[in-house]
């Protein structure tokens, strides 16, 4: 049954022509016309127009079986079951693949690489009788493909060579030819007779056509002993020939002239054959041609232009018999042979565009020559751009320069110079150079060594020995380097292969070449380009009083920016000294443009007090002579790595003590200096004294920054500046400004400025300014004394003398300074250390500042102490304004106060839970206030005899 399906989305799904009573039929798909011989027919667009009978033509995709047919003009004839292929223009076969089988065991198939064009003929589906497939058993041979015209298979497709065989002259034409059971067709029936039709390459060949290994329907054969004619006569081809989807190939020998070339699958195109020989022979002809052998070449004979073109793969081409090989390429033609490339002879090299061939010479207008060492690979000499002529009978080469000098390169030992001529001799191994136009002066030989930045110097004459690949040049004057002028001893320079200069002896170095700065003397120098040389040398380091200390620096080299480094060792048995107040010993740097050399290592004082021992300090810095500044880092070392540090150390941990230090090691890393030390440490011969301190400090002791130092007669220890005291208030803020110091007697004492932030309800801050300011034992504070000091470091140099003038002028801040808006700033305090309480006491009056955003500037009795503690640090403050009239605060745990004063507690007692905390702002850190009756401020009070 045949049935058809039209679906169409507009439309007519048929259109019967009354005239002729034809029915055009659209939207019909694929359909089969028989299931048994699995024949389906794909109308293109889906059209087919039915006749009488249930004949039909239509145009498009025929599958029968295995075989596959595109075109058009198809007839579908009912009674004879069989469609009539009118104009065929491809036809698809499928073969199995040898091996491999689909899920359910069947053969794979897969489509032959290339079709079958222009058949015309008959489709034979079934046996009339059989139109239902019942009984195929008795008609296995169905379906049937007649072929009665001319078909074709082409080979123009542009992955064979770019579309070289063109169909209009290469093709296979297939003879007439029957196909049955397209169903179970089988790879090993691929096989017609025909004609290759091979378009002059070689003749027309009446071979079967076959599938072959490449899934192509192609050929192979033979061709005669004698060969077959190669384009027209051109050459001749004795091979196996073969035509796939690599194009037609043969493998065997072309003859072409006097050159022989025998290789594998050589692919013979129309205008051309080219491929890779196996073997290429050249014989030579007398006068005329040399003889060349090579093995594996890469060929190409143009029969447009009657021209064998050879040229090397990865071996060279062979001449005259001998040592002479050629990188490159031969171009023969009945008129003689030219070359170009690379020729190797006699450990020589010699390029050109155009060489014209000898028989045993050549010769080059313009060519490229150069001579190989004794090393391996190693040129020795080479130039470009002159006319040579090579004679291997005579065993000379001739060079000529076109114009005037030329340079020449001497490879082997990376130079270049200016010659005008030269001769070779072969076998003497020698060049012999002229330069009759060279100026006195002129820097004619140049490094061509790619690390030596084209290195020169000015040498009028000059011996070059080629096998020993040594150029000697003498009377040169002077060498330049990087940053520096090197003056040679004698001379006299010898370079050898690689551009390696030999080493100068007691050479003298200046550096740099502008400003010498440096003299470097009894120097032995390896200059290694224009911007690199390295050595060793002498000099000196001349101290402030013009004492000479010798260094010898046993490396000296270049940096990146092309600048003389040199590097030396000083070691402790040297006794070295950067001038009286400093010993040195470690490592120093030298650099061209800098002035001043770098020391890095240790200094050590000399420093006279038993109680500090002498100890390397660690350090780097450039040092000047005449003012010697040794950078203090923020982590102090000693050369064994010890922690150092200088000032007035605080102990991290019980026992609790303070003590000073100077540069010496301190007994626990995590002891910590009241006044950490910063800046420079240098001698002040002024004062003679040791001070750690930045150069705005050193000049003004007044300006911001701290300060320590140590008089070179005593132990003396004094720090001053601003800093956070090593104690733990919890939410208590604090700062300290002013100074500390040990005494004759060996006891350590500060004094200066306290800034508190207690965050302490504001009602009470504004009732305790009050009764501070006019309490009845209160004096006037000093501000000149340490408060315009403390103003500097808190607020600037220029604030501070604003603000301390309109306090000089009203006596109170108009707006008060946001540094010192805190809950008490405490001046003129006067701290000694208690070694037994572990804790910094102040002595019996208090200078206090502003409480709040209040100014008071008054001082009355009481005392601060500052307390350490193995659970918590403590802060004691008391003020005694009469022994009715007093407040006492304290950090133990909890912020606690005590005061006979009625109108502070009665505050205390209006506020409300949370305004009794202290609470730091922007923090949710807060810590509890409360009212102490548990006499602690007698307690405090009963250690001091000041309050009685």
């Amino acid at each position: 049954v045949i049935a058809f399906r039209s679906e169409v989305g507009n439309g007519a799904n048929a259109v019967l022509a009354l005239n002729t009573m034809s029915l055009e039929i659209a939207g019909i798909r694929a359909f089969r016309v028989s299931e048994a011989q699995d024949v389906v027919i794909s109308p293109k667009d889906g059209l087919i127009t039915m006749s009488e009978d249930r004949d039909f033509t239509f145009a498009g995709d025929v599958k029968a079986g295995k075989f596959e047919f595109r075109g058009s003009k198809f007839e579908f004839d009912y009674s004879s079951f069989q469609i009539n292929l009118n104009s065929v223009e491809k036809m698809h076969i499928r073969a199995e693949i040898e091996g491999e089988f689909n899920a359910s065991g069947r053969p794979k198939t897969r489509l032959i690489r290339n079709t079958i064009d222009g058949i015309t003929g008959t489709l034979k589906i079934d046996d009339p009788s059989n139109r239902s497939g019942w009984r195929s058993h008795l008609y296995p041979h169905y379906p049937v493909l007649e072929s009665t015209g001319p078909a074709y298979v082409y080979y123009d497709s542009h992955a064979i060579h770019k579309g070289a065989y063109h169909r209009n002259r290469f093709r296979y034409a297939l003879d007439p030819f029957e196909i049955d059971s397209l169903d179970n067709f089988v790879k090993d029936n691929v096989r017609f007779s025909g004609e290759l039709l091979a378009g002059g390459i070689i003749p027309d060949l009446d071979v079967d056509l076959r599938l072959m290994d490449d899934f192509s329907l192609g050929l192979e054969t033979t061709s005669p002993p004698e060969g077959f004619p190669l384009y027209k006569g051109l050459g001749t081809l004795t091979a196996d020939v073969k035509l796939d989807m690599n194009g037609l190939q043969g493998t065997g020998v072309i003859d072409y002239l006097s050159s022989h070339l025998t290789g594998e699958d050589m692919v013979l195109v129309p205008d051309s054959a080219f491929g890779i020989t196996s073997s290429y022979v050249n014989e030579a002809i007398w006068d005329h041609v040399p003889a060349i052998e090579a093995a594996v070449t890469d060929f190409a004979l143009h029969s447009d232009v009657e021209m064998l073109d050879v040229r090397t793969i990865q071996e060279d081409l062979k001449f005259f018999g001998e040592d002479a090989v050629l990188r490159g390429a031969t171009h023969l033609n009945p008129s003689g042979m030219t070359a170009d490339g690379e020729f190797s002879f006699e450990d020589a090299k010699i390029s050109s565009e155009l060489f014209v061939m000898k028989e045993r010479g050549m010769t080059a207008q313009v060519a490229d020559f150069e001579i190989m060492g004794n090393d391996l690979n190693a040129l020795a000499f080479t130039t470009d751009n002159v006319q040579a002529d090579i004679d291997f009978d005579e065993r000379i080469g001739d060079f000529i320069c076109h114009v005037g000098v030329t340079e020449i390169e001497l490879p082997a030992i990376r130079y270049l110079c200016t010659m005008d001529k030269f001769r070779w001799f072969m076998d003497l191994d020698q060049i012999q150079l002229e330069n009759t136009l060279a100026e006195e002066n002129y820097e004619n030989f140049t490094s061509t060594h790619p690390d030596q930045d084209s290195l020169s110097f000015a040498s009028a004459s000059a011996l070059y020995k080629v096998g020993a690949a040594v150029v000697e040049c003498s009377d040169v004057p002077r060498i330049y380097t990087a940053d520096a002028e090197v003056i040679p001893d004698s001379g006299n320079v010898v370079v050898r292969r690689d551009a390696q200069m030999d080493p100068l002896y007691k050479a003298e170095i200046y550096t740099n070449t502008r400003t010498k700065f440096h003299r470097l003397y009894d120097a032995t120098v390896h200059v290694r380009g224009k911007n690199e040389y390295r050595g060793s040398a002498h000099s000196n380091y001349k101290d402030v009083n013009n004492v000479e200390w010798p260094i010898y620096f046993d490396l000296i080299e270049v940096d990146s920016a092309y600048q003389t480094v040199a590097l030396a060792k000083v070691p402790v048995s040297q006794e070295f000294y950067l001038d009286p107040y400093f010993e040195f010993t470690g490592d120093v740097t030298l650099l061209g443009a800098r002035e001043h050399l770098e020391f890095e290592g240790g200094v050590r004082l000399s420093i006279n007090c038993e109680d500090f021992n002498r100890e390397w300090i660690e350090f780097k810095n450039v040092i000047d002579p005449a003012d010697i500044l040794i950078p203090v880092s923020d982590l102090i070392v000693e050369k064994g790595k010890a922690h150092l540090d200088a000032g007035i150390m605080m102990s991290d941990d019980n026992p609790y003590e303070a003590y000073p230090l100077f540069f010496t090691k301190k007994p626990d890393r995590g002891d910590i200096a009241v006044f950490k030390p910063e800046g420079n440490l240098r001698y002040d011969k002024k004062k003679n004294r040791y001070v750690v301190s930045s150069d705005s400090k050193f000049s003004d002791p007044k300006t911001p920054g701290t300060l320590t130092e140590l008089p070179d007669n005593g132990c003396g220890v004094y720090s001053s500046g601003r800093t956070t005291l090593p104690f733990n208030f919890n939410v208590i803020d604090h700062e300290f400004i002013g100074d500390a110091w040990v005494t004759e007697s060996g006891r350590i004492e500060m004094r200066g400025t306290l800034p508190l932030d207690i965050h302490m309800n504001s009602k009470l801050v504004d009732y305790l300014s009050h009764q501070l300011k006019n309490a009845s034992s209160a004096t006037p504070v000093d501000v000149s004394y340490n408060y315009e000091y403390a103003m500097t470091e808190l607020v600037g140099v220029d604030q501070a003398k604003t603000y301390m003038e309109g306090l000089t002028r009203d006596g109170y801040f108009k707006k008060m300074p946001k540094e010192l808006n805190k809950t008490l700033v405490l001046t003129d305090l006067e701290f000694s250390y208690d070694s037994f309480e572990d804790a910094f006491v102040s002595d019996s009056r208090i200078g206090i500042a502003t409480v709040g955003d209040k100014s008071v500037f008054r001082s009355i009795p009481g005392r601060v102490e500052l307390k350490r503690n193995s659970e918590r640090d403590v802060l004691r403050i008391y003020f005694h304004i009469s022994e009715n009239h007093w407040y006492y605060f304290e950090y133990d745990t909890y912020f606690k106060f005590e005061t006979n004063d009625l109108g502070f507690i009665e505050i205390w007692n209006k506020l409300k839970d949370d305004q009794k905390r202290l609470h730091k702002p922007d923090s949710e850190q807060s810590l509890k206030m409360q009212i102490s009756r548990m006499g602690l401020r007698d307690d405090f009070v009963d250690r001091f005899r000041d309050f009685e």
